[in-house]
């Protein structure tokens, strides 16, 4: 078994173990169940992938993940924001972006079958911005918040670094690889770190959930 199964099978432990302290605390979750739907299609989605392997239509399974998982965190940034503002700006801009991923896809010469990740540069440039959002909104209160037991603060900071972090390296996955592949392979290694580092700080956050919150 190579370091990077090693490193897949961690990734789905990881997933599974969300899963089942989300499931844990589902009467008490509020906003929080969308994560449900997010970690479920998430684990499902690579599981599916480790199934049937290198198939010719892998890049249609990340294709279609992708806008699946931007509308979901939309809903969720929808029902967190207090501000009328905030919570314009955050629908907008999540409906612009959704409507870009399925042009990319059904344009003529899209990425549909293709391991184009410029979807995903979308992706995470709309959730950089919900999380900035999230953070001005957060600033901006007056009432006191013990940020290591909000699980909101742990989410985002969970997104921003995984979202922030892959932006680079998936924008510039396809340009490297074409010059130097080595090269690219070596950086893929970080989105799979950050992806860790991403379910790792979802854990603390879904922890953090003992009993249902005054802000839901």
């Amino acid at each position: 078994m190579t370091f990077k199964s090693i490193l897949d099978y961690i990734y789905l432990l990881l997933l599974l173990v969300n899963l089942l302290v989300l499931l844990s605390k589902f009467n008490i979750l509020g906003r929080y169940r969308i994560f449900v739907a997010i970690i479920g299609i998430s684990f499902v989605t690579e599981v599916f992938k480790k199934v049937v392997g290198q198939v010719p239509y892998r890049p249609a399974i990340n294709h279609l993940y992708i806008p699946t998982e931007l509308l979901l965190l939309v809903i969720y940034y929808f029902m967190l924001l207090q501000t009328r503002t905030y919570r314009v700006v955050t629908l907008s801009l999540g409906l612009l972006a959704l409507a870009i991923l399925i042009y990319l896809n059904i344009r003529e010469n899209g990425i549909w079958m293709k391991p184009d990740y410029s979807d995903f540069v979308v992706c995470g440039i709309a959730v950089c911005v919900f999380v900035g959002v999230f953070f001005m909104e957060l600033f901006n209160q007056k009432e006191y918040i013990e940020l290591k037991n909000y699980p909101d603060f742990w989410i985002n900071a969970a997104n921003l670094l995984f979202y922030g972090g892959c932006l680079f390296v998936m924008g510039m996955n396809g340009y490297v690889r074409s010059y130097n592949p080595d090269l690219a392979k070596q950086l893929w290694s970080i989105n799979n770190t950050l992806n860790l580092l991403l379910y790792i700080l979802y854990l603390v956050g879904f922890l953090c959930i003992k009993k249902k919150p005054s802000y839901l």
